[in-house]
């Protein structure tokens, strides 16, 4: 058995080979020039609440395979200043959607329990957004949470 091959190489590119040549040729590959470092400004995507207000961002976390989650919340003034935080783990969960909404429920209870009445809450979950918004329509199991 013999193995023939259709196409014909020119002797230039077999002796050097084509990709070397190639690599040598390009402007990437030189190493008398040093890219300088930008630096930027990294973007900031937290707006502060208004004065006299506080804003609280809340989150959770959920692993299906254990049941298991966290949820947190930090709240700060208009400042940006830390007014108060909160962090815990759960148990027996049934998704991430109900450690958001856990997040959501405690920090509400907490600082109302602490006295305030101006509060901004904000979350990274599109759905629960928009079951209290009214957008969707709420699962049985989420009711009493909300």
């Amino acid at each position: 058995m013999s193995l023939k091959s259709e196409k014909e190489f020119p002797k230039e590119d077999v002796e050097e080979g084509l990709d070397e040549r190639e690599w040598k040729s390009r402007e990437g590959a030189k190493t008398d020039e040093l890219k300088k470092a930008t630096i930027e400004e990294p973007e900031r995507r937290w707006k502060p609440p208004p004065p006299t207000w506080i804003k609280c961002n809340t989150d959770g976390a959920w692993n299906k395979d254990s049941g298991e989650g966290g949820m947190g919340w930090v709240a700060k003034d208009h400042q940006g200043n830390l007014v108060w935080t909160g962090a815990r783990k759960l148990s027996r969960l049934r998704s991430a959607l109900e450690a958001e909404a856990e997040a959501l429920k405690w920090a509400i209870q907490t600082l109302s329990g602490f006295g305030y009445a101006q509060m901004i809450f904000e979350t990274d979950s599109l759905a629960l957004k928009r079951l209290i918004s009214g957008e969707e329509t709420m699962s049985l199991t989420l009711k009493p949470l909300l």
